[in-house]
C-alpha cells in the first residue's frame, strides 16, 4: 500500500471514529434525556395528593347552646357546722333518707336527710328555683343565656344563689321521673322545624358521635336579639340531663350517605358552567364532571364517580392529561 493510500484509510477510520462517537453521544443523550422526563414526571407526581372515593355517612350539624330545666328540691342543713356527704354524686335517694351529717368539733354529728326522692347532687348553681318547669314561660332567656356566655370555664352559670332560704344549702335532689324540659339557643328554622317534630343531637362532649339523641319540640320563638329558640323534651333519658344545666350541643340538621371526596378536588368550569375533578386514569390524569349533593369545607358528597376512584386533592398541582406513575383500570 503506497503512502497516499494509507493517508486516505486513515482519514476514512478517523471519520468513521468520529460517527460512532456522534451515535453513542446522541444515544446517551436521549437516555439522559428520557431519564430526566421520568424524573420531573416522577416529581410532579409526588406533589399530587391523590386519595380514594369513599362510600361515607355525612352528618350536617350546627352548633346552638342548651340549657335543661328540671324539677329539682333544695337540701338545708339545720345546724351550723361542717357537712360531711355520705353518698355520692348521682346517687338515687328515697325521701327521709339520710344523706350525710354536719360535723361540730367536739364531734356531735347531726344527720342530714334528703327532702325528696330523687338523684343527689352537691353542685349548686343558684339557678335551682329559678329555672323550673313551671316557669319556662317566664324567664328571661336571653338574659340566662348571656349569664352562660360571660361565666367563667368549668363554673358554667358563676352567678350568686338568690335568697331562696334563710338555712344553709348542703346539696339538692333531682326528680329524675319528671322529664326536663331542654331550652336551645341558635337554632336555624330554616330546616322547617316545626312543634311536634323530632330531631337529633349530640352533646359537645361526644367526639366520636356514636349514637345521636333524640328530642321533641313543644314549642319555638324568637329571642330579643333576633336568635331562635326552642323548648323540647328529650325523647330518652339521659343521665346527662340530670348532671349539667348548660351544654353546647351539635343539632343534626340532616344525614346524607354517598360517594365522599375531599371538597379541594372540586374545580368549576365557567365555560360548561359545571363542576369536575381530576382522576387517575391508568397513567394519565383525565377530567370528570360531577355533581354536587352536598359540600362543606372540608368534604363534598357527589354523583358521577365510582367507589374506588382515585381523584386528586389538590388538583392546581396537575393538568388534564399528565402522565402519572399511579396505575388504575377504569
Amino acid at each position: 500500500m503506497n503512502t497516499q493510500q494509507e493517508s486516505i484509510h486513515h482519514r476514512l477510520h478517523r471519520r468513521q471514529v468520529r460517527v460512532s462517537d456522534l451515535l453513542a453521544l446522541l444515544f446517551l443523550a436521549a437516555i439522559a434525556i428520557s431519564l430526566l422526563t421520568i424524573g420531573i414526571r416522577y416529581i410532579r407526581f409526588l406533589f399530587l395528593d391523590i386519595r380514594q372515593v369513599e362510600h361515607a355517612t355525612t352528618v350536617i350539624e350546627q352548633d346552638c347552646q342548651m340549657l335543661v330545666a328540671r324539677s329539682e328540691y333544695l337540701i338545708y342543713a339545720g345546724q351550723e357546722g361542717e357537712f360531711v356527704p355520705t353518698l355520692v354524686e348521682g346517687q338515687r335517694v328515697k325521701e327521709g333518707e339520710q344523706i350525710g351529717y354536719i360535723q361540730w368539733d367536739d364531734g356531735t354529728q347531726y344527720p342530714v336527710q334528703s327532702s325528696h326522692t330523687g338523684l343527689i347532687s352537691y353542685q349548686i348553681d343558684g339557678w335551682e328555683t329559678a329555672l323550673t318547669l313551671e316557669g319556662l314561660d317566664r324567664m328571661d332567656w336571653l338574659g340566662v343565656f348571656s349569664s352562660i356566655e360571660v361565666a367563667e370555664e368549668d363554673e358554667i352559670i358563676s352567678v350568686d344563689p338568690p335568697a331562696l332560704s334563710s338555712g344553709r344549702i348542703v346539696a339538692k335532689v333531682v326528680d329524675n321521673l319528671v322529664e326536663p324540659v331542654l331550652v336551645i339557643r341558635g337554632i336555624d328554622l330554616s330546616t322547617e322545624l316545626e312543634v311536634g317534630d323530632s330531631f337529633q343531637f349530640f352533646f359537645s362532649e361526644d367526639v366520636e358521635k356514636k349514637t345521636p339523641l333524640k328530642a321533641t319540640i313543644i314549642e319555638h320563638g324568637q329571642l330579643a336579639d333576633g336568635t331562635y329558640y326552642i323548648f323540647a323534651r328529650p325523647s330518652q333519658m339521659d343521665d346527662h340531663f340530670y348532671a349539667i344545666r348548660y351544654d353546647k350541643i351539635s343539632l343534626v340538621n340532616q344525614i346524607i350517605t354517598g360517594l365522599t371526596i375531599p371538597a379541594t378536588a372540586i374545580l368549576w368550569d365557567e365555560e360548561t358552567k359545571s363542576h369536575f375533578v381530576y382522576c387517575c386514569s391508568r397513567d394519565r390524569i383525565v377530567r370528570s364532571e360531577v355533581t354536587i349533593q352536598y359540600k362543606s369545607d372540608e368534604i363534598a358528597v357527589v354523583e358521577g364517580l365510582t367507589l374506588g376512584d382515585a381523584i386528586v386533592a389538590n388538583p392546581e398541582r396537575a393538568k388534564e392529561g399528565q402522565r402519572i406513575f399511579h396505575k388504575q383500570d377504569k
